[in-house]
């Protein structure tokens, strides 16, 4: 999610762009935009390594609830959207330049339930992963 998410609604935003520009140009150089590259790239990875190489698949199907883990997704959207909205009602700063064409309700809404989507979709296809044969299957 934070991999997909970063380059496809920061990493070639127009307005992160200028500001990683602007932080280039200073003395000395900080190349933001190689930092923020390398900070979420490996997320995607390392969650599908996760369900792929280290969990018993068997054990994360019987020990986790798909229906209880697609709630607390929708929960964490909203409370995580939230936590923005009072930031921003708190410092006038929004921490992602597109959050500022978001100026309705109903715009908050469809971005709530799309991210929403989005991360039962990875829930979803991590929990597929689980069905395959595990890496490490311990044989009685």
């Amino acid at each position: 999610f934070v991999t997909v998410q970063y380059f496809s609604l920061v990493h070639d935003n127009p307005e992160f762009v200028a500001t990683c520009a602007e932080t280039v140009s200073r003395d000395p150089p900080y190349n933001l935009r190689i930092k923020c590259f390398w900070l979420h790239i490996f997320a995607l990875p390392l969650a599908v390594l996760d369900v792929m190489v280290s969990r018993n698949h068997e054990e994360l199907r019987c020990d986790s609830s798909l229906v209880v883990s697609l709630l607390m997704l929708f929960f964490f959207t909203v409370f995580y959207l939230s936590i923005i909205v009072a930031n921003f009602s708190a410092t006038g700063h929004w921490p992602y330049n597109f959050l500022k064409e978001l100026k309705t309700l109903g715009a908050w809404a469809g971005f709530m339930i799309v991210q929403s989507a989005i991360l039962c979709v990875f829930c979803l296809s991590l929990w597929g992963l689980s069905f395959l044969p595990s890496s490490w299957e311990v044989h009685a």
